[in-house]
């Protein structure tokens, strides 16, 4: 029950009720306490209910005030047990059925950080960041010198007033970076040659790109290349690689002699609509008459 009072609690002082700082359980409220929370909770749920919220000195006010209240719960839907003896003589159990209900009620801008102490702060930091940011989003971009109100404050002393704006930035540019492929792989043999071509002649991908600042453009865009490649692959073998019943293997031979198939084709129509003399013709088909032998480098090294 502890996690619920934290929330009960939590939850008044959000909606402005007088909750001392030190009072942790609904077992430490006092009578004037409960009335003020109940009475607080009901005019938010409904709008035109004038409770007072401040428990009257003689005990006659009390019982009806008690009264008051416990008419007010039925009218917005409470069917629990409730009296004035609930709100002047309390049970920790019906008043936490009782809070619980009004809390649920409650208007959902006024109740949406009712999980939040039990959450901690961290999480509650990110629910204010996060909901700043969106706002932020939704905005439409407006250049510093356009807006009304373009100081903002960065520090305690005077000169750490600055102007809102934008610099030191830098367009997106990637380039092709070569990176050593099969080395954690212990199924794939790596030729000798190629391994001291990584260990000796390959440079580090921080100096490969022209300008240093094009490493972390180029390391995303290679990244997010690799990342494609194989779930294009795995939803591909998912899909159609198992319906075929083949090995990978097999799978991908049969895929590149369609491809293979494919692009003879193409060049051969490609070369019938051409007006070339016939040696040209001669030599191009022979060139298309040969990839039927050769592999696809590109398709093997990306599968």
């Amino acid at each position: 029950m502890e996690e619920v009072d934290n929330i009960i609690i939590h939850t008044f002082r959000q909606i402005g009720c007088d909750i001392p700082e030190d009072v942790s359980s609904l077992r430490e409220f006092t009578t004037a306490m409960i009335v003020g929370a109940t009475s607080k909770c009901l005019r938010m749920i409904k709008d035109d209910l004038q409770i007072p919220s401040v428990l009257p000195a003689s005990m006659s006010s009390k019982f009806r005030l008690g009264t008051t209240l416990a008419t007010a719960c039925q009218e917005v839907g409470y069917r629990g047990e409730i009296g004035y003896q609930t709100f002047l003589y309390s049970n920790e159990a019906d008043i936490r059925k009782l809070f619980m209900f009004l809390v649920e009620n409650l208007p959902k801008e006024s109740s949406e950080s009712a999980s939040e102490p039990a959450m901690g702060s961290a999480v509650m930091l990110n629910r204010r960041i996060a909901a700043e940011l969106s706002k932020r989003l939704a905005k439409p971009w407006t250049p510093s010198f356009c807006k009304k109100d373009n100081i903002s404050w960065t520090g305690t002393k005077p000169r750490a007033w600055h102007k809102e704006g934008t610099r030191c930035v830098r367009r997106f540019h990637a380039c092709p970076l070569r990176i050593p492929e099969g080395l954690g792989d212990l199924t794939k043999k790596i030729p000798k040659d190629v391994k001291a071509y990584y260990g000796t002649s390959l440079p580090f991908i921080t100096s490969q790109p022209a300008c240093r600042q094009d490493v972390a453009p180029s390391v995303v865009e290679e990244n997010a290349i690799a990342v494609t490649l194989a779930n294009e692959w795995e939803n591909e073998w998912n899909q159609s690689g198992l319906a075929s019943q083949l090995s990978k293997e097999e799978y991908l031979a049969q895929k590149r002699e369609r491809l293979e198939k494919k692009i003879k084709q193409h060049l051969q129509s490609e070369l019938q609509r051409a007006n070339l003399d016939a040696a040209a013709n001669a030599d191009l088909s022979d060139i298309v008459s040969s990839l039927s032998g050769k592999k696809l480098l590109y398709f093997q090294d990306h599968h």
